[in-house]
């Protein structure tokens, strides 16, 4: 009777140690998600502000292009016209020489302001490129070889994770994998350049960057 007692004492502890690791898993899980929906949330913000901040600087880079180029045309015109105004009276020609002097000026001062926008343009790029990660982990996924049957072992829950169909001992079971963007057989080369070409242009912008392929033999890394 007393070890009945005892293996139903033991039976009733394992039970209640594993309803216990079951609710600690699942809210790990919940947390988990929530940490995810929150930085999806914020990057997506933060990536609408800098869209809108590129479109405002290209308005007033072209501006600012327009103007120094008008200007740049109106005082090669000036000086292309001085020789002729050689006889004019000495008020004249210093009005002419204030003229161009404020031109040049303001000249200046307006690529002064086009190197500004550069730089600000330059910063806030490369600041939201360390927001998504200064390491970016990408899985692509190629298409199944004819030897390889037509069913696939795996299938995409969303942009983030492969859920991978694996065998073991207890039978069959499914394992998820989350990464910053995933490509499925049918991604194109060129939705591949789009997800890095922002690092392209921190590369032009003087910054160092590394883009390599890792996997084993025909995983596909020349696909």
């Amino acid at each position: 009777a007393v070890e009945s007692a005892r293996a139903i004492w033991q039976e009733r502890e394992d039970a209640t140690s594993a309803r216990r690791e079951h609710d600690a898993k699942a809210k790990a899980r919940d947390l988990e998600l929530l940490h995810h929906k929150e930085s999806s949330e914020k990057l997506a913000d933060v990536e609408a502000q800098s869209v809108a901040f590129r479109r405002l600087t290209a308005m007033k880079m072209g501006s600012f292009a327009d103007n120094l180029e008008y200007l740049h045309s109106q005082f090669n015109s000036i000086l292309s016209e001085v020789g002729t105004f050689v006889d004019m009276g000495r008020e004249d020609v210093m009005t002419l020489s204030a003229i161009i002097s404020t031109m040049m000026k303001n000249r200046v001062a307006m690529e002064e302001q086009y190197d500004a926008m550069l730089r600000e343009r330059r910063y806030l790029f490369n600041a939201i490129q360390e927001l998504k990660g200064n390491i970016r982990v990408f899985a692509r996924v190629r298409p199944l070889l004819t030897s390889e049957g037509t069913e696939p072992a795996m299938s995409f829950p969303s942009e983030e994770e492969i859920a991978v169909q694996v065998k073991t001992a207890k039978g069959p079971t499914t394992r998820v994998f989350r990464f910053d963007r995933i490509f499925t057989g049918s991604a194109t080369q060129t939705e591949i350049f789009e997800e890095t070409e922002p690092l392209v242009t921190s590369v032009l912008d003087g910054y160092n960057v590394c883009i390599f392929a890792y996997g084993q033999t025909g995983s596909g890394k020349t696909h």
